[in-house]
């Protein structure tokens, strides 16, 4: 058997490798939860884009069944804000009937625009 002298290097690591692996690691750490945030960012949105087309795709059924009404409607589902224009695109010479250009918008809680659609509707005009 061997002895060992002062000074001699015995099986293991040196601080410094320990401190390398320990900021490596940190830095690995950070990249892996930064991409876990923008992922779960991501998730969120795409939900709330979802959402907002399905109640888009409401509005826009519930205003091509009802009768020809001129207006900007709005309000709040959840967490979103919604509005609904229709407006005359063309109207029959006699009066019963109207070309009706419906316009819808739904906005994120921060103003941001999730889901804007127009559709054309041919609309029976109620009796006066």
């Amino acid at each position: 058997m061997r002895a060992e002298r002062f000074g001699e290097a015995e099986g293991g690591f040196t601080l410094i490798e320990v401190l390398v692996a320990l900021v490596a690691t940190s830095l690995i750490l950070g990249i892996v939860t930064e991409g876990a945030v923008l992922a779960r960012r991501r998730e969120k949105t795409a939900e709330m884009k979802r959402e907002a087309v399905l109640l888009a795709g409401h509005l826009l059924a519930e205003t091509r069944a009802a009768a020809f009404a001129p207006a900007v409607r709005s309000g709040r589902e959840g967490a979103m804000n919604w509005e609904v224009r229709e407006t005359a695109a063309a109207a029959d010479p006699r009066g019963q009937f109207v070309l009706s250009g419906i316009a819808v918008g739904v906005r994120a809680p921060d103003g941001r625009l999730l889901f804007a659609g127009e559709t054309r509707a041919l609309k029976s005009v109620p009796a006066q």
